[in-house]
């Protein structure tokens, strides 16, 4: 669902390289960010856990080519959501969320986790370039 809106009042890219120490750095670079633009502890909490798991999906299992970066685009509406994009050089999109794994799964719990936090979520290829945005929402971001 597209959503009609103004000018966002905070918008910010991260670039950073496909390897273990990712998810963690772009957890870090959001919170600080989220700090800045005054977002709302809860939905702090819950944004960054998101971007953990986006992030992590993106250099687990994003086959791009050796050197591809992963980018992380948020973006906040003044009285509105926070967007959260995860872009990667992989153009196969994630089969979804619908329930949680077993316990002796050994993963497929990111998904599900984005989807229980977030308002929204969804992927799709990106238009412009080779590979693929992840995406997810939270609506009322900012203290007001």
């Amino acid at each position: 669902m597209n959503h009609v809106r103004s000018l966002p009042s905070g918008e910010i890219e991260f670039r950073f390289p496909r390897s273990r120490r990712t998810p963690s750095r772009a957890r870090a670079s959001f919170r600080e960010q989220a700090a800045v633009w005054k977002v709302r502890d809860e939905v702090t909490e819950a944004a960054e856990l998101c971007v953990g798991e986006l992030v992590a999906n993106a250099v687990v299992h994003g086959r791009a080519p050796a050197g591809r970066e992963v980018w992380v685009r948020c973006v906040v509406w003044e009285g509105g959501p926070l967007r959260i994009e995860v872009l990667d050089g992989d153009g196969r999109l994630p089969l979804g969320a619908a329930e949680l794994p077993g316990p002796e799964a050994e993963g497929g719990r990111g998904l599900w986790l984005v989807g229980a936090l977030a308002d929204r979520w969804d992927a799709e290829t990106r238009e412009r370039a080779a590979g693929k945005r992840v995406w997810c929402e939270f609506d009322a971001a900012c203290a007001e």
